[in-house]
């Protein structure tokens, strides 16, 4: 959510009805999204903040089923009443555990997208090794130290320091002054999903879909690089799931993203639509959709959607509301 005027626009949306929201943004489709939901607290997670607590998912599925009608994914180009669908990004574990269960006592559509690197918990994506030093160190005082003489940072300036790393071989680096070892975490924890766990998905009838190889920055990678990490998930896809419909969500977000890059997306990758991070959002792709993020443990759903509407209503007086592809 944007922060600039954030409050003020938070306390307005109340003031109107998600119907009357719908009449006057004409915006019958929401896709909110998530990363996981969590009963408590997990190391890879706790410090970088991307999920929704279970008891507010829970809530927020009774809102939903409420205001909205769950439709599949391939129906999304098509819905003309009120409906959304669930996305889940990164491919983690409570999915399959938590999150799947509810959804399907509720005959609630949901796309899980994954990164084929992490499935079976072969390797560990960067953001999530983050989050487990910073639980380490603050345990401890002399760990703390250690790091704060290694990085030459004060020890005030230490978590936001380490929570910009984006140099893998740094963050394994830092790991090994702690003594953490990733692979026996993988190995203890296994907090993403397996081969045979994304087969029952596919059988209690959701979809799974395209989140890249291995999560990158696609702002950051030049567009055959881009490509591939599309293309080798989807091969992912289709040998070990026999999946042939293709659906992706940017790692990151979709922004500075060149049109070339769509383009071969929808033509070249099969993708049959992708999806971005901004909210309630117009795009110039038509098969590009944009979702909104559920992780506000501090707000409930309909807060979170009323404000997307405003928000949305008020950028349309600027034509911000609509993403121009050149």
């Amino acid at each position: 959510m944007p922060t600039k005027n954030y409050k003020s626009l938070l306390f307005a949306s109340d003031l109107f009805s998600i119907n009357t929201y719908i009449n006057i943004t004409k915006n019958k489709l929401i896709l909110p999204f998530y990363h996981t939901v969590l009963k408590s607290n997990k190391s890879h997670l706790s410090e970088i903040g991307y999920y929704r607590e279970y008891n507010l998912f829970k809530e927020d599925i009774l809102f939903f089923t409420k205001n909205y009608q769950s439709i599949p994914i391939s129906k999304i180009d098509f819905a003309n009443y009120n409906s959304f669908h669930l996305t889940f990004d990164d491919g983690l574990s409570e999915v399959y555990s938590e999150v799947a269960p509810l959804l399907f006592d509720n005959k609630i559509h949901a796309t899980f997208f994954i990164n084929s690197d992490f499935i079976d918990n072969k390797n560990l994506f960067y953001r999530h090794k983050i989050s487990i030093i910073l639980t380490q160190l603050k345990k401890s005082k002399t760990d703390l130290d250690k790091i704060s003489n290694y990085l030459n940072v004060e020890t005030q300036q230490i978590y936001s320091k380490i929570n910009s790393i984006k140099d893998v071989f740094l963050i394994d680096a830092i790991a090994e002054i702690l003594r953490i070892d990733f692979s026996q975490y993988l190995f203890d924890f296994k907090p993403y999903l397996t081969t045979l766990e994304l087969k029952d998905l596919m059988k209690m009838g959701f979809q799974i879909g395209n989140h890249s190889k291995n999560h990158p920055n696609f702002k950051n990678i030049d567009i055959f690089e881009q490509k591939m990490q599309v293309f080798d998930c989807n091969l992912f896809l289709k040998n070990e799931l026999n999946i042939i419909d293709y659906y992706f969500s940017f790692p990151f977000g979709d922004q500075n993203i060149e049109n070339d890059f769509f383009q071969s997306m929808y033509s070249e990758l099969n993708i049959l639509n992708s999806f971005g991070v901004s909210g309630m959002k117009n795009d110039g792709f038509s098969k590009h959709k944009h979702r909104i993020l559920m992780e506000n443990n501090e707000l409930s759903a309909i807060q979170i959607i009323k404000y997307e509407y405003l928000y949305f209503m008020c950028k349309s007086f600027f034509g911000k509301n609509y993403i121009k592809r050149n």
